[in-house]
C-alpha cells in the first residue's frame, strides 16, 4: 500500500515575508503584529517551490496565527495563488 505523500509549510518568514512588522512580535503585540498580515510579500522562491510538487501531494500550512486571523489568511494565499489541503491554526485562546 502507498503512503499518501503530503508536506508541511509554516507561513510567517517562509511563504510570507513578514520582516516589516516582525518588530511586534518581539514585543509580543501579537495583535498588531498579525493584523498587518495582508501587506506581507510573499517569499516567491517558496511559492515557485509549491508550484513544482506533484498533483495528489497534500499541502498543509501550519502557523501559530490564531484562528480569527484565518479569512485574512486565506486572503492572503488565494492573492498568491496558494490553495492549501489544510490549515492548521492556533486556537484563539492558545497563547504559549
Amino acid at each position: 500500500m502507498t503512503k499518501p505523500r503530503a508536506i508541511i509549510v509554516d507561513l510567517d518568514g517562509v511563504l510570507c515575508d513578514h520582516s516589516h512588522r516582525i518588530k511586534y512580535a518581539f514585543v509580543k503585540e501579537w495583535d498588531l503584529y498579525h493584523s498587518l498580515l495582508s501587506d506581507d510579500p510573499p517569499h516567491q522562491e517558496m511559492l515557485d517551490l509549491i508550484g513544482y510538487i506533484p498533483i495528489r501531494t497534500a499541502t498543509n500550512i501550519s502557523t501559530g496565527r490564531p484562528e480569527r486571523y484565518r479569512a485574512m489568511t486565506v486572503d492572503w494565499l488565494n492573492k498568491h495563488t496558494v490553495y492549501p489541503t489544510n490549515i492548521h491554526m492556533r486556537s484563539d485562546n492558545d497563547h504559549r
